[in-house]
């Protein structure tokens, strides 16, 4: 009786080493499999954060550029907007050319393709620092704030744009359309000669060359931030 019961007892005792030993096995696999998941997503989440860095480097480069065209452009239109007739009638016809490219401004469309497919893909969960996250997931909303800026710049050149041909008459502007110099020219003596397109240029400039730039650099700046952090969150 003793030796059967010792012979259960110990088949016991194996099938429960066994059964431990086998449990065991399954743990480890499934920590196994846990810890290379883990690594794939990380090595997928670095993958995609390397695009949203090449996309800030190329945003930081169009914010730079477009903050020194608009700056120039800026300064063509308070230029012209001190401007007499007499003094306009008197400019050559290359400096003439030279202040009408105040027409021509920079308004800044980021790049957000990178960073739109890193939140959708669900990686943001996989950064581990919070304000690393918190910075990446705003990154949308900067150009957000650069439109609201936009708008007013745009606002007072449609404005400029509507009061610049009152004061010409048909024949000049008709004159424009074979001699693009005579139209520079026409155009600018449009603006000096008329209170409210001249208002809305100075206005424009304004926003332009101040509100506008001062949007794109804190833009830049935090694109900068984000940049730095970026580097000190990745091997």
């Amino acid at each position: 009786m003793n030796h059967r019961l010792s012979t259960v007892l110990g088949r016991l005792a194996h099938m429960a080493r066994e059964s431990v030993a086998i449990l065991t096995a399954i743990l480890i696999a499934f920590a196994l499999d846990a810890w290379w998941e883990e690594r794939r997503e990380v090595a997928q989440m670095l993958d995609a954060l390397d695009a949203v860095t090449l996309e800030i480097d190329r945003n930081i480069a169009l914010l730079d550029e477009a903050i020194a065209h608009n700056q120039e452009r800026a300064a063509l239109g308070f230029e012209i907007v001190q401007l007499t007739p007499e003094a306009l009638a008197e400019l050559p016809d290359d400096r003439v050319a030279e202040l009408f490219r105040f027409t021509n401004y920079n308004l800044v469309r980021l790049q957000q393709g990178a960073v739109t497919a890193f939140i959708e893909g669900g990686y943001l969960a996989v950064v581990s620092d919070r304000h690393l996250r918190a910075e990446i997931a705003g990154l949308p909303r900067i150009q957000e704030e650069i439109d609201e800026e936009m708008l007013a710049v745009i606002q007072a050149q449609e404005q400029m744009e509507a009061h610049m041909t009152v004061n010409l008459s048909i024949e000049e502007m008709l004159a424009g359309l074979s001699n693009p110099q005579n139209a520079g020219r026409n155009l600018l003596r449009g603006v000096v000669t008329n209170e409210q397109a001249r208002r809305a240029l100075m206005f424009r400039s304004f926003f332009l060359g101040d509100l506008y730039t001062s949007e794109l650099e804190e833009a830049k700046t935090l694109l900068e931030a984000t940049r730095g952090h970026i580097d000190q969150a990745t091997p």
